[in-house]
Parts: structure tokens; C-alpha cells; sequence
């Protein structure tokens, strides 16, 4: 699994998240396939319910390869933080955040797509 971590610009001084590919998965030519289709798909993709990717690379340093995609960081919490937080939540805010969800989805059903996590 990828880590995400927050990061910012310097020079643009905006905030953007970075998911990395975990470094025991860099030689694993079909997962390395996978991230970049994944960040092929993310950059295709223009809907505000559905993050951007800015950027996709990759950093040699020495024997270490590090690769990379850069995304829209979007401010707030994961709905299972809330759960954990707060608990179950009403019916009313189940219904809610299924339909704020369902309205980027027809954006991803492409054949042949898949969402990745």
C-alpha cells in the first residue's frame, strides 16, 4: 500500500499530497504499472468531487528509487475518521455523503477503469 503524506510548494505556495510507491514495490514491474495508471486515470479526470493530479515522477538518489504522484491536497477528514471520532452517523448524513460520493462517480465508469485506494 502507498503512503500519502501533505507537502507544499515553496514557490507556489500551495499544499498538495504526495503518495508514494512503498520502496519493496519499485521493482514489481506490475504494480509499478498499476501506480502510473492510476495517475494516467487521476490526470484524465476533471470533476470537483474527484481530486487532480498535478505531477507523476520519479527521484534516483544513489541505489534509491523513489517513485511518486502528486495530487490536489483537499482539507478536512476521511469519513472513517468521523466514525472513529463520533461514531455511527444519522441515516440523513449516510444519505448525504452517498450522494455528494455518487456525484463523481459516472466520472469513473470508463471501461476498463477501476478505482484504486
Amino acid at each position: 500500500m502507498s503512503s500519502v503524506s501533505l507537502a507544499e510548494h515553496v514557490l507556489m505556495r500551495r499544499r498538495c499530497a504526495i503518495k508514494v510507491l512503498p520502496h519493496k514495490k519499485v521493482n514489481d514491474t506490475s504494480y509499478l504499472e498499476r501506480f502510473h495508471r492510476e495517475a494516467q486515470a487521476v490526470a484524465s479526470l476533471d470533476h470537483p468531487n474527484i481530486v487532480r493530479a498535478y505531477d507523476v515522477d520519479r527521484e534516483v538518489d544513489g541505489t534509491t528509487e523513489i517513485h511518486f504522484l502528486v495530487m490536489e491536497y483537499v482539507e478536512g477528514h476521511s469519513l472513517q475518521d468521523l466514525i472513529v471520532d463520533d461514531g455511527p452517523r444519522s441515516y440523513r448524513d449516510t444519505a448525504d455523503y452517498i450522494r455528494q460520493s455518487a456525484t463523481g462517480s459516472p466520472t469513473l465508469t470508463r471501461p476498463g477503469w477501476s478505482i484504486a485506494t
